[in-house]
């Protein structure tokens, strides 16, 4: 009984290390994003956005700085009055100054505001690329996983083509014992298996090579026997969500817009309060050669009132470039719109295909049946069923093909942006 447990024990561990290791599109995928970090850099220019507005948020922070100097004349003021027994006093020629200068921004026109929403359109702006990025990776690497699907498949077909091709041969090969049939249908069969095999080896190079490929995108490493997985995907024709590439537009058109705002702010007035106090020679009063403190506050502005009409210019530029955005938009929706009908037309013909690719299976497999039998009696030779065989392998592989090519325009469809 012992003996027993362990024996069924080895099976199943034998069992569980020769299962198939098996891969999805979406494992694929997934990898692939992670393996090109997007999100990570998303997160980059996310931080980076927001450092950007904390330093905007200074500007209505006070600006403290300390300030020194210390200086030498040629010359200063002097005051020659004609009055007996009073001496004038002279301002001293070096001259000494150390304070501290406050500037604190009371209105800056709404431009510092305009700078931030700039900002966030950036960090919108940026996470719509992502989006772009991601499908884009996706697309790839759908193209490489359903022509590793197809190769797949190919091998899978050819694998059962040379069982169907050695079954007949040992039938054959017996017969030829018998004198039924000649030793040549013998040797028609061999040759055609070869040729078989040469087929395989082909196809499982080539599918070797398209998992390497596929590794480099999704940065992982997979078996040379890996199994793909059928998507059996859906079309989504509700979807409602606006394409990352027509936010694209949208956003630079609202960039545009407070640009605009922008230029605004530039024409307000801009008011400021300031401080100074501080030590030196002279103080506030340039007559005395004594050190004294002094202090001064006030309100100051400035105020372009003329700019030589570059802000109506400028305006009629970003409305000249929101007219080109618009036009950019429309083009970009139309061929969405085509490219989604195409794949539909593409689909509802291929699924057509289908439907008679399993009626010529059916038949062909009849086909075959029969000439299963007439080669055993020797009415038929190697060549004639070495033909069907051939037949009954191209639709299947054409049935797989056509299958294969719906999930991937069912892929397409719901990926195009």
């Amino acid at each position: 009984m012992k003996k027993t447990i362990s024996i069924l024990l080895l099976l199943g561990s034998i069992t569980l290390s020769a299962q198939t290791e098996t891969i999805t599109l979406w494992q694929c995928i997934s990898a692939g994003i992670e393996n090109f970090q997007v999100q990570q850099n998303q997160e980059y220019n996310s931080q980076s956005v927001d450092l950007q507005k904390q330093s905007l948020k200074t500007n209505f922070y006070p600006v403290i700085k300390l300030n020194g100097q210390a200086t030498y004349q040629s010359t200063a003021i002097e005051i020659n009055l004609p009055i007996p027994g009073i001496e004038m006093p002279s301002v001293p020629l070096d001259q000494y100054k150390a304070y501290l200068e406050i500037n604190q921004m009371i209105y800056d026109g709404g431009l510092t505001k305009s700078y931030s929403n700039l900002l966030s359109l950036s960090n919108t702006e940026n996470i719509s690329k992502s989006s772009i990025q991601e499908i884009e990776i996706g697309n790839n690497i759908a193209k490489i996983f359903f022509l590793a699907l197809l190769l797949d498949k190919q091998e899978e077909i050819i694998n059962n083509q040379l069982k169907t091709l050695n079954e007949q041969l040992k039938i054959v090969d017996i017969s030829v014992k018998n004198n039924i049939l000649t030793p040549v249908n013998r040797d028609i069969l061999q040759s055609e298996i070869l040729k078989v095999e040469q087929k395989f080896d082909e196809t499982k190079i080539l599918k070797s090579s398209t998992i390497k490929v596929l590794e480099q995108f999704t940065g992982q490493t997979y078996n040379s026997d890996v199994d793909f997985l059928f998507p059996d995907l859906s079309i989504n024709q509700t979807d409602t969500s606006i394409s990352p590439r027509i936010e694209l537009f949208d956003i630079q058109s609202q960039k545009l817009e407070i640009m605009d705002n922008q230029i605004s702010a530039t024409r307000r007035p801009q008011v400021y309060a300031f401080a100074q106090g501080g030590y030196g020679r002279p103080g506030l009063n340039m007559l005395s050669d004594e050190f004294s403190p002094y202090f001064i506050a006030g309100v100051s502005f400035s105020w372009r009132i003329y700019d030589w009409n570059n802000a109506n210019r400028n305006r009629q530029i970003n409305a000249i470039k929101t007219n080109q955005i618009n036009i950019e938009k429309d083009n970009t929706q139309i061929g969405i719109t085509v490219q989604k009908e195409n794949i539909l037309a593409q689909i509802n013909s291929l699924e057509q295909s289908i439907d008679k690719d399993k009626q010529i299976i059916i038949l062909q497999e009849n086909i075959l049946k029969t000439y299963n039998s007439q080669l055993k009696n020797g009415i038929i030779t190697s060549s004639e069923y070495v033909i069907e065989v051939n037949k009954l392998s191209q639709a299947q592989l054409t049935l797989e093909l056509h299958k294969i090519q719906v999930e991937q325009l069912k892929y397409e469809y719901n990926n195009v942006y």
